[in-house]
């Protein structure tokens, strides 16, 4: 018989899966997971390629003033460095905290894995009414 089951990955994380017992659908959901997980290990990863990681700059090396200043490297702030740097003669910094990333952080699948580990920052947005429904309404 076919039952359908929450439970929770373990007690440092908020997030719920759903299993479907031994069925295809779940193997076939761990088969995708190892895949992107190998491909992400393999083609965008910062052991394989040291082009990819961050660079910690001495102070010493830094300039004493910059044209522009960005705050947090994620997806936008990345863009908007890297097309600024475009302009001959402009002076980009690019500032970003935490810890360089990991497989997991970098495998969308699984982020939720991320959740009150030294990833987070563990900032709760307000309430949303049609998102994070597995946090009742509240994303971090």
């Amino acid at each position: 018989s076919r039952r359908v089951e929450k439970r929770r990955m373990n007690n440092t994380t908020n997030s719920g899966y759903f299993f479907l017992g031994n069925t295809a659908f779940t193997s076939l959901i761990r088969t995708y997971e190892t895949i992107l997980t190998a491909s992400v290990a393999l083609y965008d990863n910062s052991e394989v390629n040291p082009n990819l990681r961050a660079i910690n700059v001495p102070t010493s090396e830094l300039l004493s003033e910059y044209d522009f200043i960005i705050v947090g490297a994620g997806s936008a702030g990345n863009v908007v460095a890297n097309r600024l740097t475009e302009i001959s003669g402009w002076t980009v910094l690019l500032l970003e905290a935490g810890f360089d990333e990991s497989v997991v952080s970098d495998t969308p699948l699984l982020n939720p894995n991320l959740r009150n580990t030294i990833y987070s920052w563990n900032y709760t947005s307000v309430y949303q009414p049609n998102a994070c429904q597995d946090l009742n309404g509240y994303c971090d």
